[in-house]
């Protein structure tokens, strides 16, 4: 789990990293270091700021990582060791740990890219007139409606949007109006009019590789030993996989397609009745076909919610201990895999250089601290350049991670703006005096996923820390967490926006500082 502590935490760094310089880009390595980004992003997936909080306490200063906000919480060293360790094999003393942070702290939220642009946009009338009065494969409705906005001859400029449900979404409601034969553009309709691509179960297509030719021989012992048994841990898994040449992402997205298809009984037995992170009512309810002895080969399905669709259910299942097969479930029991936390992407600006020194106090003194009101939180991120938008949107990390006790012990026993029942749970992990460590996460919904849930939390008054409730208590920032709560692709599209600007804090770069070999010293 340590690359999602590394997003956690990513927004601490960022205050410690270096307004937007024209020395920074993306393409900074593109000449001196160029497999650099590549090696980092895989470093993340598998594990997965001038960096001054990297940096170990030596006798000359003590350094960041015991300052109030990290302490205890501040994790994933071992990780940035990692990377840096894969990174300088490949480019000596070229990239620095804080550039590292950077990508890292993008790369750790991102793990599935979905094609499927056209959910939003516009087209004009030009390019889909032909279709709304010739074309037999579309909803008549649809057609009338469009019409209204696209006569038969004129206005070909003016534009229609391509996905007519949510247009400003980033969803699949694209897809599903194809299905409904409410496809804009013919080439659109096309991906679902009785070809290849309709795939009744809703999945993906590629280009199949042609050109195999068959074996002469098979092996009984060979399948026994190359295919992934239902029985296997997560380490396992990636040893099997890895041994194919396939990467540990991969083998997560393959085994996606338990989105379909049926296992037996005696493949999953084991499970039900012997496991303990399996949902109750999930086990209950299998149970009920599959007893503790007999009825070896009766089938249960692989994804309990949607059997029979090509859909993301089966990872959502797992989120919520529903996996069929242990080998299933191991896949999300709190290990490197857990983290395809699904967030935007951005472009990180890149150029920055490693500091020499680090400071406790100034680490105390620039974190926002979990106590701080409103309007305090707006003067902390404006001395660094932040506006209250960025401040509100860059505190949606909040999404994931987790929080002492000690920092939100005063909210559940004192404060009045909070949920009862969230307040009385989570009080049975931070009691009121004692078990200042115990860790709770700052998102109660889906603390593993990196979504809009914070927000939703907050409208429910069920933000863990006083500063988190803060954004939506009746005052300046209501609105916006009402917006992002109502539109996870407005708070990924800020989400970006903002960390771009944070990595823009005052970076050393040209001369200054320099490229540390080992992130947690100074060289």
């Amino acid at each position: 789990m340590a690359s999602l502590s590394l997003t956690c935490y990513s927004f601490l760094f960022f205050f410690f990293i270096a307004a937007a310089s024209a020395q920074l880009s993306p393409h900074f390595y593109a000449t001196t270091c160029p497999s650099a980004l590549l090696t980092i992003r895989s470093a993340v997936v598998s594990a997965g700021c001038d960096g001054s909080v990297l940096l170990d306490d030596t006798s000359s200063f003590t350094g960041e990582k015991t300052a109030f906000p990290n302490m205890n919480s501040l994790r994933g060293f071992d990780v940035v060791d990692t990377i840096k360790s894969q990174v300088e094999s490949v480019c000596p003393k070229v990239v620095s740990c804080a550039d590292i942070l950077a990508v890292a702290a993008r790369d750790s939220v991102v793990a599935v890219s979905v094609r499927r642009s056209h959910t939003i946009g516009q087209a004009q009338c030009t390019s889909f007139r032909d279709r709304l009065y010739n074309e037999t494969n579309i909803d008549a409705s649809f057609a009338t409606s469009v019409k209204s906005n696209c006569p038969s001859s004129g206005s070909d400029s003016v534009i229609s949007p391509l996905d007519v449900s949510t247009p400003t979404s980033f969803d699949n409601f694209y897809f599903k109006n194809l299905v409904n034969k409410k496809g804009l553009l013919h080439s659109d309709q096309q991906l679902f009019s009785g070809g290849s691509t309709d795939s009744q179960l809703g999945g993906p297509s590629w280009a199949v590789q042609l050109g195999r030719r068959d074996s002469t021989t098979a092996s009984l012992s060979t399948a026994n030993s190359d295919l992934p048994a239902p029985t296997l841990d997560l380490s396992g898994l990636i040893t099997a996989f890895s041994n194919k040449g396939l990467t540990a992402a991969e083998m997560v997205a393959l085994s996606g397609s338990h989105t379909i298809g049926q296992a037996r009984c005696t493949t999953f037995r084991g499970r039900l009745y012997n496991e303990t992170n399996i949902d109750a009512s999930f086990a209950t309810s299998v149970k009920s076909n599959c007893p503790s002895s007999g009825s070896d080969n009766v089938v249960s399905p692989l994804d309990v919610s949607t059997p029979t669709s090509f859909d993301n259910f089966y990872f959502k299942n797992l989120v919520n201990k529903k996996g069929l097969l242990h080998s299933d479930q191991q896949l999300f029991s709190g290990g490197s895999t857990d983290s395809q936390l699904g967030g935007p992407s951005w472009s990180v600006q890149l150029g920055r250089r490693d500091s020499t020194t680090a400071s406790l106090s100034e680490a105390n003194s620039d974190l926002p601290a979990p106590t701080l009101d409103l309007s305090e939180l707006i003067s902390a991120f404006s001395k660094k350049g932040l506006t209250t938008t960025e401040m509100i949107v860059l505190s949606g990390g909040h999404t994931i991670g987790q929080a002492r006790c000690t920092t939100f012990r005063n909210r559940i026993y004192n404060e009045t703006d909070i949920d009862s029942t969230f307040a009385n749970n989570t009080q049975q992990n931070c009691p009121s005096s004692g078990g200042d460590d115990n860790l709770s996460p700052l998102d109660v919904s889906t603390n593993t996923i990196f979504d809009n849930y914070y927000y939703k939390n907050l409208l429910n008054q069920k933000g863990l820390l006083h500063s988190d409730q803060q954004l939506y208590n009746g005052g300046s920032a209501d609105s916006q967490v009402s917006s992002y709560a109502s539109s996870m692709a407005s708070f990924f599209t800020d989400f970006a926006s903002a960390m771009v600007s944070m990595g823009g804090i005052s970076p050393l770069t040209g001369s200054s500082g320099e490229i540390r070999t080992n992130c947690r010293k100074t060289n």
